[in-house]
């Protein structure tokens, strides 16, 4: 029976108590298919204000653990055992109606009825417990019968939905006892509940974040070893809904993913196993990369740019197009950085940079600056621009490549055509290259200082560089960082992404700003920082305290701060922002990712509003122009539109974000 007990005669006597009061909740009209309003009845434990549409199925669901029930279980057996039981009929009824148990195929209706329920139960799960426990019905040791809920569940596909609700539930009711009661009851479930064989290893693997989270710490008994052995168990060898080979590791990269909160990551010989057999598993394109994003997600930094590097050499060996989406998919979800020198970036900035429409239509300056001394690459397309009549922008691109072989005073004829007529183009190319000393605003061999317009705006001697304009590269500074904005009470932001040659890539810089704080966190170099990664065998909530992880929740709770003004700057919005900070990161370690936003402004469109222009169309309404009207100073615009992706930045990049971001604060 699904009560549990193997007794008939048990089983009869609770059965019938349980039908008992099921037919007394009718007599009061509070039956599942009643729609009336019993808000006054004392055994409803689920409140009527956040579960509306799908109220019916949510009071079905939780029916086994109303007071009522197990008051009446609790006169057959003990508190405990009618705990057990009342979860028991509640995961048993759980899957009738959510998603992740089984292999089922769901209508659309269905699916949406789905999600319905699960987003209301998650809303009245931390209560349900409540009441039972101060009615008396449950003890404090009773609770411990929580346990076999989660060993419920093991078997399902997907087990979030009921895993959430216990944890709730038991957060509910730790949440009502007091300081010391709690300790005592966690200390004895981490050093006798839990440490016990039948228990620990009855429950799932992607469990244990969670339990985690909520006791402190992992058991004694419980090991890295153990549960990456139950995790790879769990998701290929026991495989209890049958389900084919695709969705096991979909299975697999959705529990590897929430076991990084405790510090497990999946070791590097079992990770290039799991991604090879990924990559040759016929499905599309689009499911193999939001596999190998899970797998990649649970690894280590220098895993994934390993993955990502033999990726990008199997593209230039094979010239697959699906290896090519799949890393671009990797780069744009979890912020690996695609190789510089790579077959795939390669490929993707010719195509740009011949399209005459994308990187072709561009003024020659900004194209030196992604063509990045790429000799093959310029000279298509210099090619190309000469076709087109702009032989000085081909000259001038040419005059930029750094050639190895060529000696001081010799002629250059590397990239020159003088047979075909190209003497024009060949004396252009001598002119420009000797200005290319690194002074006076040339790019020169080390590229460290851009063009930069001498009466352009510079930071008040405040804010020289290096006393409060910070650039965060490590993990340790963007904590620091993030501790020094938390006090302010207006925040300006920025981000600036690389525009090209991907249609879709990560931000690679973000600029917060206070009136006496300048901070320029280097995405790209925070995203690969493994100098403060823990080693696998560490486990706690406090493995990752030192991490970009850890960083980027502080700031992300930033966003969130409802005494804070956060003023945006660019295209982008704090959603924008939100995402970019939480790329490559677990969801188990964003616990706030959910939390709304705000309070927001956009000091750009609010001025533009206020001249009654319109901020995308009118060049009055540009930021430089409006910096110009109200203050009275000139942003140099040169750096506008540069390669954010490469490294190191210049100078000049660096002082353009931290102007364009900071200026919000006084022209507002």
């Amino acid at each position: 029976c699904v009560c549990g007990e193997r007794d008939l005669g048990s089983c009869i006597q609770i059965c019938r108590l349980e039908s008992a009061c099921m037919a007394g909740s009718v007599l009061h009209g509070s039956d599942e298919d009643s729609k009336s309003d019993t808000s006054g009845s004392s055994s409803r434990t689920v409140p009527e204000e956040p579960c509306k549409e799908y109220r019916v199925y949510v009071e079905k669901i939780l029916r086994p653990l109303r007071p009522d029930l197990l008051a009446a279980t609790l006169q057959v057996s003990g508190g405990r055992r009618s705990l057990e039981i009342g979860l028991s009929k509640f995961v048993a009824r759980l899957k009738a109606y959510v998603i992740g148990c089984d292999e089922r195929k769901l209508s659309r209706a269905a699916v949406r009825r789905a999600r319905g329920i699960e987003q209301q139960l998650s809303l009245v799960s931390k209560g349900i417990l409540v009441l039972p426990l101060n009615a008396g019905i449950l003890s404090p040791d009773d609770l411990h019968g929580i346990w076999s809920g989660f060993a419920e569940m093991r078997g399902w596909r997907d087990c979030r939905v009921p895993q959430d609700c216990l944890l709730q539930m038991l957060s509910g009711s730790l949440a009502q006892l007091s300081e010391d009661v709690a300790d005592q009851w966690k200390e004895k479930a981490l050093s006798c509940e839990l440490s016990r064989p039948e228990v620990h290893q009855s429950i799932s693997a992607a469990a244990w974040p969670g339990l985690c989270s909520l006791l402190g710490r992992l058991p004694h008994c419980v090991t890295a070893s153990q549960l990456r052995e139950a995790l790879w168990q769990q998701s290929f060898v026991d495989n209890p809904t049958r389900a084919p080979d695709h969705r096991n590791y979909k299975r697999f990269a959705l529990m590897a993913a929430q076991m990084v909160a405790i510090g497990i990551e999946l070791e590097s010989d079992k990770a290039e196993l799991l991604v090879h057999q990924c990559l040759n598993l016929d499905r599309p394109w689009r499911e193999r990369r939001d596999m190998l994003s899970g797998i990649l997600s649970a690894t280590s930094v220098a895993d994934r740019q390993q993955v990502v590097r033999k990726l990008d050499q199997r593209f230039e060996a094979h010239a697959d197009i699906d290896d090519f989406e799949i890393v671009c998919g990797i780069a744009e979800h979890i912020g690996v950085e695609i190789p510089r020198e790579g077959a795939i970036r390669r490929c993707a900035l010719r195509r740009w940079a011949l399209d005459p429409k994308r990187g072709g239509a561009l003024p020659v300056a900004r194209l030196m600056d992604f063509v990045d001394s790429d000799a093959t690459i310029a000279e298509d397309l210099a090619t190309s621009l000469r076709q087109r009549g702009r032989v000085a922008d081909a000259a001038l691109l040419l005059s930029r490549l750094h050639c190895a072989d060529r000696q001081e005073g010799d002629a250059v004829h590397a990239f020159v055509d003088v047979a075909a007529g190209d003497v024009e183009l060949s004396r252009l190319k001598e002119v420009l290259m000797m200005g290319d000393d690194g002074i006076h605003g040339g790019a020169g061999r080390c590229g460290v200082f851009g063009p930069v317009d001498v009466t352009g705006f510079s930071l008040p001697a405040t804010l020289s560089l290096g006393v409060n304009v910070r650039v965060a590269e490590k993990a340790e500074e963007a904590l620091e960082a993030a501790s020094r904005l938390e006090g302010a009470h207006v925040v300006a932001m920025q981000l600036f992404r690389e525009e090209a040659p991907f249609w879709h890539s990560p931000s690679t810089l973000l600029v917060m700003c206070s009136e006496d704080h300048i901070v320029l966190f280097d995405l790209t170099l925070l995203r690969s920082d493994s100098s403060s990664s823990p080693s696998p065998s560490q486990l706690g909530s406090n493995a990752l305290a030192c991490s970009w992880s850890a960083a980027a929740q502080r700031l992300r709770a930033l966003l969130s701060e409802r005494t804070v003004l956060k003023c945006v700057g660019g295209d982008s919005d704090l959603h924008d922002i939100a995402y970019e900070l939480g790329l490559g990161i677990s969801s188990s370690l964003k616990p706030g990712e959910r939390d709304p936003v705000g309070p927001m402004l956009n000091v750009q469109e609010l001025l533009a509003d206020a001249m009654g222009c319109s901020a995308e169309l009118d060049p009055a309404a540009s930021w430089p122009s409006i910096v110009r009207r109200f203050l009275g100073v000139k942003l140099c615009p040169e750096e506008a539109g540069s390669n954010w992706s490469r490294r190191p930045l210049r100078a000049s990049q660096l002082h353009h974000a931290a102007a364009e971001a900071w200026t919000q604060l006084p022209v507002l």
